[in-house]
């Protein structure tokens, strides 16, 4: 890489405005089955890569491609790395110059595009002229087109357009997914669920990754014990995987949904099952896994049972064998003989319905919308539900957003609500966000938008919560993402966030929220995401203490980072750039082991970079960004040396 910088420094790179030739994903030529050279252009029109011609272009884009594929397959017009080089090259209608940023992604797209068999798929291949009217993927545009590739079905991007989502579930994708999956260092999720893909599970992903959906294939080979130790899903139910888990149970410490059931696993269930202390859903039927649960696993589950009577409980909710094969004394639908349903898919969740309320007998004068009880108790019972979630005096005024939602829910949601529904308080919170943020000006998704553009329903309309646009929840039917990045969010973020106790991300970065930032969010939270706004206050202390990635840049924040980064143990990424941050960088970054991204340059920081962190060798940060000429660093990169 240091090679082509060297030699593309004085050459690279303005966006070519010459031949655009067609769209066409077509047949791949055969020029890249040698290495690409000056006199084996493949075309006859010098691009305007500030003079590079398209030999000396192709050629140079293969230096810097070979550091992410192997080089004899860039060459073999027949590999999905060969085509994809070859569309790059001379196909793709942006035309690339050699040093821009998105090349090895969007080459890697390419790659796993031919690596499935792309020109198959049901949905937004590169010839399907139909993909923004689908069903699957409303909006977006055919792969391979000549649209960012951000703007691709089925991916999404953050603010510096890395690739953070891959979903294409359900889309016929089959082949194998390739080991160029490793080039997405901010992907967050990757949905291929419901598809025919065969091959192993790559060893390469990246630690970004928090939610692995893969169910519903035709993998084979073993689990790889390398899997991000970030991910709190991992889906791999319904394929044809094999081995043992010893290795796979004991580096995955943040699992909350752990689905193994119907594939051909062996050997016992681990000790280190009790290590995964946030696993809420584990499940391992339907495979040749023989023994017993391991004691400890009960005894903690026992321990959380008995919580839950309190309210108290975030241990394992669903835990499910082959009780024929495995002894279970704890396991939930229980081993002796108790029967419960499935759960559904994780792309289709349902909430679980609570038990039915005593019906009195028909015509009993109590009777409303809710059986048993008069409508204006059933108003009087959600009142006081909601008083545990926001304060009584803020329900009680029909100008605040807590007072339009609770009149919005009991008097206009067309679901009706009954007191003590498992989905009431979250449906209630997400109303309160709606009304907080001016949610009727809303770019996409507002309650009158019949063509909400977030892959959802319009919020506030009679759908379940789950499926308002930017809303993601779980099997159980719980919120766990919020995105409604760049949709005019103007108001501020509400206390009652809080209270969505399975929420992983949450995601409003670029809008015009205002206020300070809640002091408290759950510590379910993993990511979030709040740069590009107009929040002022000081960043809080009491953020998740589960948090990987923290997005706070360009906002007008102030104050100190000593409280922030005490409890933040699993910062991968901090971005704090362009805020009013004062004081000295802590010295309690440096036991920030997994930080690989920190950024506190656009501040008022002063002082040094303590020597804890410039001489840690337990750190590998990649980019430590501070302002030179008002901190003193000897290992910031860039470098305050240039």
């Amino acid at each position: 890489e240091q090679q082509c910088r060297k030699e593309c420094r004085q050459k690279c790179c303005d966006r070519t405005e010459g031949s655009r030739p067609s769209s066409d994903e077509g047949q791949p030529t055969r020029s890249p089955t040698r290495r690409p050279t000056g006199t084996a252009a493949p075309t006859r029109e010098e691009l305007s890569c500030n003079g590079i011609n398209q030999g000396e272009r192709a050629r140079i884009i293969f230096m810097r491609l070979s550091l992410i594929s192997d080089p004899e397959d860039l060459l073999d017009i027949d590999t999905p790395q060969g085509r994809a080089f070859d569309w790059i090259v001379s196909k793709d209608e942006r035309r690339l110059c050699p040093l821009e940023e998105n090349l090895e992604q969007r080459y890697a797209l390419a790659v796993l595009y031919y690596s499935t068999e792309g020109g198959d798929w049901t949905d937004c291949s590169a010839r399907d002229d139909d993909c923004d009217g689908s069903q699957a993927f409303p909006g977006a545009e055919p792969w391979l087109s000549k649209e960012s590739e951000c703007a691709w079905a089925g991916i999404s991007c953050n603010a510096r357009s890395e690739v953070r989502n891959m979903e294409l579930p359900d889309n016929n994708l089959r082949g194998s997914i390739p080991d160029e999956i490793q080039v997405f260092s901010a992907l967050d999720i990757i949905g291929l669920e419901d598809n025919k893909i065969g091959g192993t599970i790559p060893n390469t992903f990246n630690e970004s990754l928090i939610r692995l959906r893969l169910n519903n294939n035709r993998l084979t080979g073993e689990i790889p014990s390398t899997l991000p130790s970030r991910l709190i899903a991992l889906y791999l139910n319904a394929n044809e995987l094999e081995g043992r888990l010893d290795g796979v149970i004991g580096s995955l410490p943040n699992m909350r949904q752990l689905q193994l059931n119907d594939n051909q696993l062996t050997g016992d269930i681990p000790n280190s099952l009790a290590n995964m202390k946030n696993l809420r859903i584990a499940r391992f039927e339907e495979n040749m896994i023989e023994g017993s649960m391991p004691d400890r696993v009960c005894r903690q589950k026992e321990e959380a049972d008995d919580n839950e009577e309190n309210g108290d409980s975030d241990y394992i909710m669903w835990l499910s064998v082959d009780c024929d094969k495995v002894e279970c004394d704890c396991c939930s639908p229980s081993c002796d003989g108790e029967t419960a349903p499935t759960p559904d898919s994780p792309s289709a969740p349902s909430p679980t319905p609570r038990p039915p309320r005593p019906t009195p007998p028909s015509g009993s004068p109590g009777d409303g919308i809710c059986p048993g009880i008069s409508d204006d108790d059933r108003i009087q019972e959600i009142f006081d539900e909601l008083t545990e979630i926001s304060d009584q005096d803020e329900l009680n005024d029909l100008d605040t957003p807590q007072g339009k939602s609770i009149v919005w829910l009991v008097t206009e949601d067309e679901k009706q609500l009954c007191p003590g529904d498992d989905t009431l308080a979250q449906r209630y919170i997400l109303s309160v966000l709606y009304y907080s943020t001016s949610g009727d000006d809303w770019t996409d998704c507002s309650q009158d938008d019949n063509s909400c553009d977030r892959n959802g329903d319009p919020w506030l309309s009679e759908s379940s919560e789950c499926e308002w646009g930017g809303v993601q929840c779980n099997m159980k039917g719980f919120v766990e993402t919020i995105e409604l990045d760049v949709n005019n969010l103007d108001g501020t973020i509400p206390v009652e966030m809080k209270d969505l106790e399975f929420l992983d991300i949450l995601n409003f970065e670029n809008n015009r929220l205002r206020g300070e930032i809640p002091d408290e969010f759950n510590d379910s939270l993993v990511r979030l995401r709040l740069n590009k706004n107009r929040l002022t206050g000081t960043i809080p202390g009491t953020l998740s203490s589960r948090l990987v990635a923290l997005y706070l840049a360009e906002n007008n924040l102030e104050g100190t980072l000593d409280d922030l980064l005490e409890g933040a143990q699993l910062l991968n990424r901090l971005e704090l750039e362009n805020n009013r941050l004062s004081g000295d960088i802590p010295r309690s970054l440096s036991e920030l082991t997994s930080l690989k991204i920190a950024r506190f340059n656009g501040n008022d920081f002063e002082g040094s970079m303590p020597d804890e962190v410039c001489n840690n060798p337990d750190q590998n940060i990649a980019i430590l960004a501070v302002d030179c000429d008002q901190v003193e660093c000897d290992c910031c990169t860039p470098s305050c040396a240039r």
